[in-house]
């Protein structure tokens, strides 16, 4: 903490220690969950960034509690989840030194091919925006001509 010439309280908790910036953006996954063979396994884990957090009123559902039936207002996170494409796959081989690859197959598409196709999605949906907004200001325009024709 250092020395103070003067007393002050403590800035920051002693448990988050020592305080470093995160060395990147992306979480390390640890865990996997376990899949048997015989189960129909789909996407285990896919990518999401906390973007921030807001409150949400929700009434509580809870039958033995005070507030039964009330409006509470509850923090939630918001993660954005890019849109994902499956470009390979890697299959692992374990043994008593650990987990060595032992198959990767990769798409047919190239990454190329994806850039292009984002930047498509893209300008369809800038498209279907500026629709909305022709039909907008159509719907408008009547309105106020209706409104002159009764004044």
């Amino acid at each position: 903490m250092g020395h103070r010439k003067y007393s002050a309280p403590r800035r920051g908790s002693i448990a988050f220690r020592p305080r470093a910036r995160a060395k990147s953006l992306e979480a390390r996954i640890r865990t996997w969950p376990v899949e048997s063979i015989n189960e129909n396994t789909g996407l285990l884990g896919f990518a999401g960034f906390k973007v921030g957090q807001i409150q949400v009123m929700t009434i509580d559902d809870k039958e033995k509690t005070p507030n039964h039936g009330k409006p509470l207002m509850n923090h939630s996170t918001v993660i954005s989840l890019p849109p994902l494409r499956i470009v390979g796959i890697r299959g692992y081989s374990e043994d008593g030194y650990g987990k060595h690859a032992l198959f990767d197959v990769y798409s047919k598409d190239s990454i190329k091919d994806l850039d292009l196709a984002r930047q498509v999605d893209r300008l369809q949906f800038q498209l279907e925006i500026e629709k909305k907004e022709k039909e907008k200001d159509k719907k408008m325009q009547k309105l106020s001509q209706s409104d002159e024709e009764k004044g």
